[in-house]
């Protein structure tokens, strides 16, 4: 049960937002927890250092995402249309947005403390009005 884990562990890669029992465990966590909670329990790894999940799932829609065992599949489409498809989209999405403004801190407290962070070199800077630039 996702709900009993002290820390969720998120092992990301291109294909992450593809797979919907990855996205569908995401899904659980934010509606059964408020938002703020749930995001301070999850921990994403990225398997590539220059992957940012953050911008992949900013546009998620879960009509994208498969099982492999099309069974699977379809019990888990019957739930999401119970619960609404633009319901879970809408809360992946949330989060995306979440973990894009924890890079930007993460970023900025980089740039500070003259740190490189996975994902960029020692030349890059961050400010507020580049970061905003980027979206």
């Amino acid at each position: 049960n996702i709900m009993a884990c002290r820390k969720v562990i998120v092992l990301c890669g291109e294909t992450y937002p593809m797979r919907l029992w990855c996205v569908w465990e995401l899904f659980a966590l934010f509606s059964f927890a408020r938002e703020s909670y749930a995001s301070k329990r999850i921990v994403v790894l990225p398997l590539d250092p220059e992957y940012d999940i953050s911008l992949a799932l900013a546009s998620f829609d879960v009509q994208n995402a498969h099982c492999y065992d099309p069974n699977e599949e379809s019990r888990l489409r019957q739930v999401i249309r119970a619960v609404g498809i633009q319901l879970f989209n809408t809360k992946i999405r949330v989060w995306a947005g979440t973990l894009r403004k924890q890079r930007r801190s993460m970023n900025v407290l980089a740039d500070l403390l003259g740190e490189t962070l996975p994902g960029r070199d020692r030349g890059s800077t961050c400010t507020s009005n580049s970061a905003a630039s980027s979206e």
